[in-house]
């Protein structure tokens, strides 16, 4: 038990980010009543950037786990993959077991790009800091 806890604890930047994530997509009423008016689409630039947060910390999280520099293309590659997944059941989720929310399959296709920003963007970024020798 003591060394799962541990290896859970080197993902705690992702962990973190996914349960807020989790909180506010799977909650019939995260902001308490509260209407935030935006723009038509807001929601999904909102899933965008929560996908690109959680990928980037899931590739820095490996990243600091392996201690390595940097991860290989093949890994940035399955952790994208376990990224739209995660997006997928959320908006299952949302869809059959959660009370007054829906399922969207614009906020899905919002959650693959940001994934795919993310993990694309966290990893070219560690990579010219390795070459970049900081």
């Amino acid at each position: 038990m003591r060394k799962r806890m541990k290896e859970i604890m080197g993902w705690w930047h992702s962990v973190l980010i996914l349960g807020i994530i989790l909180y506010l997509t799977l909650t019939p009423d995260p902001m308490s009543g509260q209407k935030i008016h935006l723009f038509e689409g807001a929601d999904k630039v909102v899933h965008c950037f929560m996908f690109i947060a959680l990928s980037a910390a899931m590739v820095y999280d490996m990243t600091v786990k392996s201690r390595q520099r940097h991860i290989r293309a093949g890994e940035v590659l399955v952790l994208a993959l376990i990224c739209i997944l995660i997006g997928g059941m959320d908006e299952l989720a949302q869809g059959y077991w959660v009370t007054g929310r829906s399922g969207d399959l614009l906020d899905f296709g919002a959650d693959i790009v940001g994934s795919i920003i993310g993990t694309v963007g966290a990893h070219l970024w560690l990579k010219h800091r390795q070459q970049s020798g900081d």
